[in-house]
This record gives C-alpha cells, sequence and structure tokens, in this order.
C-alpha cells in the first residue's frame, strides 16, 4: 500500500467490505465499497482501491467498523459516523 508506506499505522478496523486504519497523527485512513457511504460518508464512491483520508473521520483517537459503517472518536470524546452505522461498537 503506497499510501501508507511512510505512515506509522496504530489501529486498523474492518467492516463487510472495507477497512479503515488509525495513523499515528489522528488521521483516518479508509479503502474497499463504500457505496453505503462506510468510507467518507458520501455515497458516490463505490469503491476505492488505495488507502485514503477520510476527513469526515479526522482527526481521531479511535475508530470502529462493522456492516456497512465506520465510526471515529475524536480526542474530545465526540463520536462520528458514516455508512450504515448499526452494529457499529467501541
Amino acid at each position: 500500500m503506497p499510501a501508507l508506506s511512510n505512515v506509522r499505522v496504530v489501529d486498523v478496523a474492518c467492516g463487510a467490505d472495507h477497512t479503515v486504519a488509525l495513523d499515528s497523527h489522528n488521521n483516518v485512513w479508509a479503502w474497499g465499497r463504500g457505496e453505503h457511504g462506510q468510507l467518507f460518508g458520501s455515497t458516490n464512491r463505490p469503491f476505492t482501491a488505495p488507502p485514503t483520508m477520510a476527513a469526515k473521520l479526522s482527526p481521531a483517537v479511535a475508530i470502529a467498523a462493522a456492516g456497512n459503517g465506520t465510526c471515529s472518536v475524536s480526542a474530545a470524546r465526540v463520536p462520528r459516523c458514516v455508512g450504515q452505522s448499526a452494529g457499529v461498537v467501541f
């Protein structure tokens, strides 16, 4: 994954067909299927192959994914979720 080759990943979470990673600078990276908005909050990106920073979920101190949903938690403990997030548990 060239997009993450110089990035220190500290956590990874996987949904049904997508993956998110949290880096050491609190950025969330996402890739995989995204037709339900589970990567970036928008449904107009049905698939993202290279890991791409997810601005709607960054910055974060924790991540979670399940089914077709993804959530992150900010340093102020504010949760942010995209996609169909039912079933995401921290």
